[in-house]
């Protein structure tokens, strides 16, 4: 199965491991959502973890949030 390349990521900054990406996650286990509010780009920083499985990536920000 061919996988679908959705960004471009050039060759001296790709990471291939899946334990160092796992790592990676855990122990910096947040990201950015990004969005946008009223016409206007908006970024928010929220907490991210990984599931036990390594399957899915859960995050969370407030109801206040406008994002």
């Amino acid at each position: 199965m061919n996988e679908v390349e959705l960004n471009y990521i050039p060759k001296a900054f790709r990471v291939t491991d899946n334990d160092e990406i796992f790592s990676f996650i855990e122990e910096n286990a947040f990201g950015q959502l990004v969005s946008t509010v009223e016409g206007r780009i908006s970024s928010t920083h929220i907490p991210f973890l990984l599931s036990d499985d390594k399957q899915k990536i859960f995050g969370h920000f407030a109801k206040q949030n406008p994002k």
